[in-house]
């Protein structure tokens, strides 16, 4: 008797499975969007939520835009008409990479559609916390060409990274080129949701936005510290929001206050840290918000990360002070302008 004919063979292989069976068992979720993995998550080159979105439509073969009008603008807490939904991705998209509500919104909402738990650190909210949005965010993408070229050799994911939407981040200290903000076929800045094509090509002339080799910019060695520096105090702010709970960003103020009134001396660490007459002042009764930049380039000066101030290590500041003269010098005497602050008057 063969083996197909067999009935107790037969049997065996078609016992159904009871439903007592199943119990205990920890079956995952079903998630209605493919669990696509982030890039890099946990690292310095983490991905951003707007660059996950259209690589997961890519697995989708569905245009990015379409893929959020469908899935995720039905459950967003403010609706969008149709109209909206056209300009959505050129005039509001960098802000789903923020630390506001529309950020978390949506990072919740792809979490949910994808079963994946941990897309809100692929925005800043896991980074900067409650930092003052003002010009926090860059308008557009910025990419490295040599990072595209060297992903796609390799077979890796074109993706971009949240590091690069920071305005302040300006070179790829990888390949020491800048970023790039322009096509350079048609010499037009890209959306960061696309409609059709991948991250690595145009949307409007479809030209490969990758370069092995980069125009050569040539590259001061100040230029190059400030950039090492900038990277290494926001990762330094990226690590220790993951790792604790930080206080509010109003902290980083109120130890400023705090300095400035222990030595009396508002006014001299000011000038030293290359601040025009007035400006410190102004941070301290909020009357303006600084920007990250102008944050950066106060504590690049004194040798102090953000970090350290907001947590209270004040040493760098209270040396300075005592010695007359900052660490560096400042990157730039100028009045304030308008834009240096969100209140500033122009």
């Amino acid at each position: 008797m063969s083996r197909s004919e067999n009935p107790e063979v037969r049997v065996s292989l078609v016992r159904p499975i009871t439903e007592e069976q199943f119990k205990g068992n920890d079956l995952p979720a079903r998630s209605k969007l493919y669990g696509l993995a982030p890039c890099r998550l946990g690292t310095l080159w983490s991905e951003s939520l707007t660059s996950y979105l259209n690589r997961l439509a890519w697995h989708h073969h569905v245009p990015p835009l379409h893929l959020a009008a469908q899935e995720i603008f039905p459950h967003l807490t403010q609706g969008y008409s149709r109209q909206q939904l056209s300009v959505f991705s050129w005039s509001t998209a960098m802000s789903v990479n923020g630390n506001g509500s529309l950020a978390r919104e949506w990072a919740s909402i792809l979490e949910e559609l994808t079963k994946c738990p941990n897309l809100h650190f692929l925005t800043l909210q896991c980074w900067v916390g409650d930092l003052p949005p003002y010009k926090l965010l860059r308008e557009k993408p910025a990419w490295c060409p040599a990072c595209y070229a060297e992903w796609k050799e390799q077979g890796m994911p074109i993706y971009e990274p949240l590091l690069w939407i920071f305005p302040t981040v300006t070179i790829c200290m990888k390949h020491l080129c800048k970023l790039v903000e322009y096509c350079p076929g048609c010499q037009r800045r890209q959306p960061f949701i696309r409609f059709q094509t991948a991250l690595d090509q145009c949307p409007r002339c479809k030209t490969w936005l990758g370069s092995p080799a980069p125009a050569s910019v040539s590259l001061s060695s100040e230029a190059i510290e400030w950039e090492r520096w900038v990277i290494h105090a926001l990762e330094e702010l990226r690590s220790a929001m993951v790792s604790s709970v930080l206080p509010p960003w109003e902290q980083f103020f109120t130890n400023l206050s705090k300095i400035c009134e222990e030595r009396g001396e508002q006014s001299r660490l000011a000038e030293l840290a290359g601040l025009a007459r007035g400006q410190l002042a102004t941070w301290l009764r909020r009357s303006c918000t600084p920007t990250l930049q102008s944050l950066l380039e106060f504590c690049y000066v004194c040798n102090v990360t953000p970090l350290q101030v907001l947590l209270g290590d004040l040493d760098p500041l209270r040396r300075i002070i005592a010695e007359g003269k900052p660490y560096r010098p400042p990157r730039a005497r100028r009045p304030v302008r308008q834009g240096d602050c969100e209140g500033c008057p122009g």
